[in-house]
């Protein structure tokens, strides 16, 4: 629902201000996990499509709304499979013509599906028996958003962090999102 009323506000504002479409190819790291022989990894690798679009608030800032698909990769020893979307929406203070930082929320969308099987995956201290669905489930995952780009011609080079429970240590995740993306004008 939060996710209807963010986009029917972004539809609504006024269309001379959107001027810029952005069009990307990144990589989404979620920091350490265990893998099944208990080495940590330090970053799990994952290719992203992404595509922004932006709304001048002022000369200094301006809204932009957008949306990633991370794209599907096997699990090492596990019979589920899962796509990872997040739709965003961040505020860009514009520090001069190339630096932006970002500030905002996303919802990251967990979809899995699977065979129906018990698997023992590793939880950090040992191993616990987790249920494979038997059809696509959908969790979601409400962020604080931190970012920053740097623009050149008609380039961007972005970074963003995405955090849940920032301030608790027992259940805090963090993960990064770097892209290289291509601006076409559209006003």
């Amino acid at each position: 629902m939060k996710i209807l009323i963010l986009a029917l506000f972004c539809f609504h504002l006024h269309a001379s201000s959107w001027h810029d479409l952005e069009l990307g190819l990144g990589q989404f790291y979620e920091l350490p996990y265990q893998t099944s022989n208990s080495e940590s990894q330090i970053f799990q690798l994952s290719p992203v499509i992404l595509s922004k679009i932006a709304y001048n608030l002022n000369d200094s800032w301006e809204l932009n709304p957008l949306f990633s698909w991370v794209i599907y990769q096997e699990h090492e020893n596990s019979s589920s499979n899962q796509n990872i979307f997040i739709p965003q929406l961040n505020a860009t203070y514009k520090y001069n013509q190339e630096l932006h930082f970002t500030i905002g929320t996303s919802v990251v969308i967990y979809s899995t599906s699977g065979d129906a099987t018990e698997e023992e995956l590793p939880n950090g201290t040992g191993e616990t028996t987790y249920f494979s669905p038997s059809e696509r489930r959908n969790s979601y995952q409400q962020n604080l958003n931190l970012g920053f780009n740097y623009q050149f011609d008609q380039y961007t080079f972005n970074f963003d962090s995405y955090s849940y429970k920032l301030f608790n240590s027992e259940l805090r995740e963090v993960s990064l999102l770097f892209s290289f993306t291509k601006i076409f004008e559209i006003n």
